[in-house]
């Protein structure tokens, strides 16, 4: 009986344990989204800024 209540322990942490990286994962796979969005639009306007600049001259 005390091995069994053990395991059982081992499993729930085990669980838990996954949970909280899976949760972890998936911020890190949000926070990722967020900067390759952000490092799109900085292209988008240096694209923008150089075309203006070769315009002008």
């Amino acid at each position: 009986a005390e091995t069994d209540r053990r395991f059982a322990e081992l499993a729930e942490a085990q669980r838990r344990t996954e949970e909280a990286l899976a949760a972890h994962r998936a911020e890190t796979d949000r926070r990722f989204a967020e900067l390759a969005e952000a490092q799109r639009r900085h292209y988008e306007e240096f694209v923008a800024q150089r075309a203006e600049t070769d315009r002008r001259f």
